[in-house]
């Protein structure tokens, strides 16, 4: 797996050897992109990290540093490995232990959360719930499900802004209402050849 962009753009992450789902390269890249400016000096947290892709993606396009929240202790190994090799251990946190149960004792305030956990498991309020505590203004909250997964159109502060589909990820962002009152609908669609994705920030 190879990071898409920026500055450690084609630097190859070290995946775990285990049963993982790692999102695409194409998934991580539509993501990358509608986000853009809201990179640069961001708090990323990245839930339910295995190898670590959305966080150092992040990292390579401008973030200031990524707390990184996984349970397996390979995938903890394998993430210190590449900010290791990546020359960024310095700009990185991981947690291990379940997100579930550490989400709600972190005490920073990030701009970008994203969470990407296992198809099966049915618990996208709760964890959004958790996400949407630890945002900072103006935040945006990005969810991984499977494609035809149900997610709620609201948590706490946050609204479902844009509902994506790419191949078998679907992805949801979730913006404040405040700053999204001029927005209009949700954006829907299944991601292929969507020239324009300004609508998912």
């Amino acid at each position: 797996m190879r990071i898409v962009a920026g500055e450690f753009g084609g630097r190859v992450l070290a995946v775990p050897k285990r049963d993982l789902r790692p999102t695409t390269e194409r998934t991580r890249e539509a993501v990358m992109s509608m986000l853009g400016p809201l990179l640069e000096d961001a708090v990323v947290l990245d839930a339910f990290a295995g190898s670590g892709a959305y966080g150092f993606e992040a990292l390579s396009r401008g973030a200031a540093r990524v707390v990184f929240v996984e349970l397996e202790p390979v995938c903890c190994r394998t993430l210190d490995l590449n900010a290791r090799a990546l020359e960024v251990d310095e700009r990185v946190i991981i947690h291990r232990g379940s997100a579930q149960r550490l989400l709600p004792k972190l005490t920073d305030r990030f701009q970008l959360l994203f969470c990407d956990p296992p198809y099966d498991l049915d618990e996208a309020a709760p964890l959004l719930e958790a996400m949407a505590a630890l945002a900072a203004p103006e935040a945006r909250l990005i969810y991984e499900a499977r494609t035809g997964a149900s997610l709620p159109l609201r948590v706490g502060r946050f609204r479902r802004t844009s509902q994506r589909n790419y191949g078998a990820a679907q992805i949801a962002v979730y913006a404040e209402d405040e700053a999204d009152e001029e927005r209009g609908p949700i954006a829907e669609g299944d991601g292929l050849g969507d020239g324009n994705l300004s609508g998912l920030v």
